[in-house]
């Protein structure tokens, strides 16, 4: 199905980047010491760290994460991205913005588009608020080639992730129904799994190595992928 509409109907999320390397690590095992009590990607830190990805299980403490801002029914529209910003500029205030981000996201005839230009680690959105049960339903245009993978995630901060993935080598699968065990994020994704650095593995898993000299890329600049209204229930 590269390429063509897909539609969706999930029962429950996430995942970005934020974390430094100049900081403590931390793990199941090692928690983060009291200065930089937040786990996020296996960093410790303060402020954003504390935000949405803080894992309460390998911080200093449960308590030591922010209280995750709880989804209700809802459906998220794109007329534009008035209502996210860059992962490095959320401070937490889930009730005037609805999606965090890494990448270059952009807008087109109501849909929002993920993209991922040559080169590049491609775009990830995740939302700010978190659900546990419910439906979700969207209809998304995967990106095609080789190598390139569009993601539809739902993650909680302790990592209890329902992943869909349409890769070049997609198959069709029967319905299912999946419920994580944790509030979750909802993720969108649009990343190059057959870049020249991933494991063997992966990149056959994905088709093979990225076509960065591809149509779409002398065309448009990136390969991408588009989401359009997202239905939270």
């Amino acid at each position: 199905m590269r390429g063509s509409f897909i539609s969706l109907i999930l029962s429950l999320l996430a995942w970005s980047v934020r974390a430094s390397s100049a900081t403590p690590s931390c793990s199941t095992t090692q928690l983060c010491p009291k200065d930089y009590p937040c786990c996020f990607e296996g960093s410790c830190g303060t402020g954003t760290y504390c935000l949405g990805g803080c894992d309460p299980l390998m911080s200093y403490s449960p308590g030591a994460c922010t209280p995750k801002p709880m989804g209700h029914d809802r459906t998220y529209t794109w007329p534009d991205l008035q209502r996210a910003t860059l992962n490095t500029k959320y401070l937490g205030d889930a009730s005037t913005l609805d999606w965090e981000y890494t990448g270059s996201p952009n807008v087109t005839d109501n849909h929002v588009v993920l993209t991922m230009p040559k080169n590049s680690t491609g775009t990830l959105m995740s939302s700010t608020q978190y659900i546990w049960y419910g439906g979700i339903a969207t209809d998304i245009k995967s990106s095609r080639g080789q190598g390139v993978v569009t993601a539809f995630i739902l993650m909680s901060d302790v990592k209890d992730e329902i992943d869909f993935e349409w890769a070049s080598t997609w198959n069709a699968t029967s319905n299912r129904y999946q419920y994580p065990q944790t509030p979750s994020r909802m993720q969108l994704s649009l990343w190059p799994a057959g870049r020249a650095g991933s494991a063997q593995g992966t990149i056959d898993w994905a088709g093979g190595d990225i076509d960065w000299n591809s149509a779409g890329i002398q065309d448009q600049g990136y390969y991408s992928a588009s989401f359009a209204n997202i239905t939270v229930r």
